[in-house]
């Protein structure tokens, strides 16, 4: 389907692609839940959503969400005291849409530097300028921040922004 679809877009970067594909295969998972009177079950977490970074948060009723509310370092430490195996634990968080892709990797830092921003900037409500200075990388303060603005303003309706 992905590829039929992107016949048309042979310019189109791997980012699209990579995004396309995992619109797909949550389609697919969505509709084999309507087929078998089933929900999704989406291990989607607060970093994810907050960042953009998973499913379309407007669609919640679609899905079973657990963790929507627990930051991804959290969800590791929740394993931890769960007993789940260390490579399970240790596997780099990947959307699995191209060879060698790392969530990490394309956010520019590890959910451990991640993941104490964005709760001092969403839960504490402090200023971005707080976390860098107490030593937090300025660099991945102003990612998450942006990202932050640009998922806040695509969730905006348009008489509101």
């Amino acid at each position: 389907m992905v590829d039929a679809y992107f016949a048309n877009f042979p310019d189109a970067s791997r980012e699209r692609r990579a995004a396309r594909l995992a619109w797909e295969r949550l389609a697919i998972l969505h509709d084999f839940g309507a087929h078998y009177g089933g929900m999704v079950l989406q291990i989607v977490n607060r970093t994810d959503l907050a960042l953009d970074f998973g499913p379309e948060p407007r669609l919640p009723a679609l899905a079973v969400r657990p963790f929507e509310g627990v930051y991804k370092s959290q969800i590791r430490l929740l394993g931890q005291d769960l007993g789940i195996p260390t490579p399970v634990l240790e596997r780099r968080p990947s959307l699995d849409v191209y060879p060698g892709q790392a969530d990490e990797t394309e956010l520019g830092a590890s959910y451990e530097t991640i993941d104490p921003v964005l709760e001092w900037v969403l839960d504490h409500k402090g200023p971005p300028e707080k976390v860098v200075s107490l030593g937090y990388p300025a660099d991945v303060v102003e990612r998450v921040t942006n990202r932050l603005d640009r998922r806040r303003d695509a969730l905006l309706p348009a008489a509101l922004a």
